[in-house]
């Protein structure tokens, strides 16, 4: 067992790595002069870039797990981490700093496929809740993180800085990568088909859960925070970055929670309960007087993160046969990171356009629907053995 914890912690490394890459651009944004922020939507596309090469990297990532092993797979996605964060290090302009966070995209892409597969495939059935959840709790350790290195830097704008600190991280993940077995998990040569009838409902099970992560708004916050925040009243950036750091500290607080309930009270009762919360403040966001908002948003956080933020990686990891797992988790890894994509790009155009207000009530409106899809459809998967 001891073992296994030991595993599970190199491997999370690379969600921790992901999430960095994706939250400490919003600090790097405040920093970058005229050279790169010139081009039109050229914020837009500096974050979103992550996103197309996450959708590319999780794309084959299923097919690379099941020719090569899940240990290989990620021994090449660290190493593209690495080539990534060598051209981002050196970037002088946005295409340089594009071309540098797509690659980084696409290993992040490939980590969001196989590390909860891995997990899922070395954990005993009583601790597999747990132990998946270790890549979502080294997510929210990478947003804070993220958000820690972005307060500490913002007095010196040396964004450069805060790029080398994960190049550093990504070498160490690629060499202890070299001293974890492989998951014992086998896969037929000759592939099963995705699409059979009995496969259909898992499949779209696994799209609208993968679709809600993102759909219900978390990172409209997680990348244009300090955008937001400055709706709500008048913030130096070492303040947008203070409260930016507390959105993680109770993110990781959250998650730290959700690990120790979710194989106790199930997945089920996990996710009703937090959409419940977060439909409620998305709405509330709207309404209420602006003294309420950053409060509403932090309960918002705490609320994603007990229970979409862990428990959707969980269930799927779960929910497929071993024949169809890796593939079909691809699917719905490129679903998330599609409506990611989708999310990152087009809120400062909505909020423009018809309000912050009525986009969170947008993201409330979904969050109401997978709520009533959890309660008719989803089953609990606690304690039950992967299916064969």
């Amino acid at each position: 067992m001891k073992r296994i914890g030991l595993y599970a912690f190199i491997v999370a490394v690379g969600g921790l790595l992901s999430s960095y890459h994706f939250s400490v651009i919003s600090g790097i944004l405040l920093f970058l002069d005229s050279s790169y922020l010139a081009a039109a939507y050229a914020r837009e596309w500096i974050v979103s870039s992550l996103l197309l090469g996450s959708i590319a990297g999780a794309a084959f990532a299923g097919k690379l797990g099941d020719r090569f092993g899940r240990k290989k797979a990620l021994l090449f996605f660290a190493a593209l981490l690495i080539l990534g964060g060598v051209i981002l290090l050196f970037a002088r302009n946005m295409g340089e700093l594009v071309i540098g966070r797509i690659l980084a995209g696409i290993s992040i892409g490939g980590f969001s496929v196989v590390i909860p597969l891995y997990l899922a495939e070395i954990s005993p059935s009583k601790r597999r809740g747990t132990y998946v959840s270790f890549y979502q709790f080294s997510i929210t350790v990478g947003v804070l993180f993220a958000y820690f290195v972005n307060w500490m830097l913002a007095d010196t704008g040396a964004w450069r800085l805060a790029l080398l600190i994960p190049f550093g991280i990504s070498i160490s993940l690629f060499l202890a990568l070299f001293f974890i077995p492989d998951s014992s998990v086998k896969c037929d040569k000759e592939e099963t088909s995705l699409f059979t009838r009995k496969n259909a409902f898992l499949l779209f099970t696994g799209i609208l859960l993968s679709a809600a992560v993102q759909l219900c708004g978390i990172n409209a916050i997680i990348y244009y925070g300090p955008s937001v925040f400055q709706e709500y009243g008048s913030f130096s950036k070492a303040s947008l970055l203070l409260i930016s750091l507390g959105i993680g500290i109770l993110n990781l607080v959250a998650t730290l929670l959700a690990m120790l309930l979710i194989d106790r009270y199930g997945r089920r009762s996990l996710l009703l309960s937090g959409l419940s919360v977060i439909a409620l403040s998305l709405f509330l966001l709207k309404y209420l007087p602006c003294p309420f908002c950053i409060p509403l948003i932090f309960l918002y956080i705490a609320a994603f993160a007990v229970s979409l933020g862990v428990v959707v990686w969980v269930v799927l990891s779960e929910i497929y046969p071993a024949a169809i797992r890796a593939r079909a988790m691809s699917l719905a890894t490129i679903v998330n990171w599609g409506c990611n994509f989708l999310v990152a790009l087009t809120f400062p155009g909505l909020s423009r356009a018809i309000g912050t207000g009525w986009v969170f009530v947008l993201y409330g409106i979904f969050a109401v629907c997978t709520w009533l899809f959890v309660y008719f459809f989803v089953p609990e998967t606690k304690g039950k053995p992967l299916p064969s």
